[in-house]
């Protein structure tokens, strides 16, 4: 398996969370570790989203306080998937969806990614 690197992701991914986004738009496939990437058109849209989910004073009232990471292939600074860690639960996420989201690119599934990313921030979990 290739080296990647777990990050949050910054606007000089742009470029990279645009083709993630198209890519599974594509594919017509659930983007569940995305925090809210499938309807946001905006890459800027979307940091200013996750970053707003990260602080405890600008979480929106009907979501929860959440980190999102992307990984990131070294060798070519692909992101290859995303993860989002809730750090509590709400009524929805309790029922249906739990503390961790993931997703990865439809064209790199089946390689180990996510298990690899999910068992790195185990730890992180309350």
């Amino acid at each position: 398996m290739e080296k990647l690197t777990l990050m949050v992701p910054t606007k000089e991914f742009n470029n990279e969370i645009i083709s993630f986004r198209e890519e599974f738009l594509s594919f017509g496939s659930s983007m569940d570790g995305c925090s809210s990437l499938k309807r946001m058109n905006n890459p800027n849209d979307w940091l200013k989203h996750i970053e707003d989910l990260s602080k405890i004073e600008t979480v929106p009232e009907n979501l929860v306080l959440s980190t999102q990471f992307i990984y990131v292939r070294e060798s070519d600074n692909q992101i290859i998937g995303m993860i989002d860690i809730r750090h509590y639960f709400n009524d929805f996420l309790e029922k249906y969806a739990g503390n961790i989201g993931y997703a990865v690119r439809p064209t790199e599934r089946r390689k180990g990614y996510a298990k690899k990313n999910a068992a790195r921030l185990s730890h992180l979990l309350p």
